[in-house]
């Protein structure tokens, strides 16, 4: 992966001197394993979730953002197109780092989430596609069973539901979305929770506690 010489100075600008503001993350674009331009940014994919989504630079209250956005997918599509306040990613480490041992897959989006619980949390979004992403053929994600890919976006759904009280509209995208990607892959969907008991699953394999 590669970064415009001006990356950390528009990322680290969204976060100033506001300490909720937890993460900042840019926009990405992509080349091939030998450097040709492939794809010159991922707002296509973001306006999957939402019309017009992310397409201009902003600070978001993290509750609005989870709840229209990275409830239902993971829209921070590349680590290092992210840069964290150190506590902020000491803490959601320390929070979640049971769980996070558990998955292969979906752990950066798991931990986004729980950084993005925090009372107050903001999280910073750069329009321009400053980060470069080197894609593969054989990534990680493709590598994975099917099941296990879908049990990992139906634990972050699950978390997503408890730490940010989603409105049924917000569940029922969730479902849309799962049900999407397991027929795509040819995966088992997990049991379906009623979303009046919408308690997530990884909470509940790892034990966690709300502090």
């Amino acid at each position: 992966d590669l970064s415009d010489r001006d990356f950390l100075t528009r990322t680290l600008a969204l976060m100033g001197g506001d300490p909720m503001v937890q993460l900042a993350f840019s926009d990405s674009r992509t080349v091939t394993v030998d450097g040709t331009p492939q794809w010159a940014t991922y707002k296509p994919y973001y306006a999957t979730v939402e019309p017009g989504a992310l397409a201009r630079t902003e600070v978001f209250e993290a509750e609005d953002f989870v709840r229209r956005m990275l409830s239902v997918k993971n829209l921070i599509l590349n680590v290092s197109s992210v840069v964290w306040r150190r506590e902020a990613l000491l803490r959601a480490l320390d929070a979640c780092q049971a769980d996070l041992k558990t998955f292969r897959m979906a752990g950066d989006w798991r931990l986004y989430l729980e950084a993005l619980a925090l009372p107050g949390a903001r999280i910073g979004y750069e329009a321009e596609p400053l980060n470069v992403h080197r894609r593969h053929a054989e990534s990680v994600t493709h590598a994975l069973k099917a099941d296990l890919h879908v049990a990992e976006i139906d634990r972050c759904h699950g978390f997503a539901r408890a730490a940010f009280a989603l409105p049924r509209p917000a569940v029922e995208t969730q479902e849309a979305y799962l049900a999407e990607v397991a027929k795509q892959l040819g995966a088992t969907l997990p049991k379906v929770v009623p979303v009046g008991n919408a308690a997530p699953t990884a909470r509940k394999a790892a034990g966690r506690k709300r502090k």
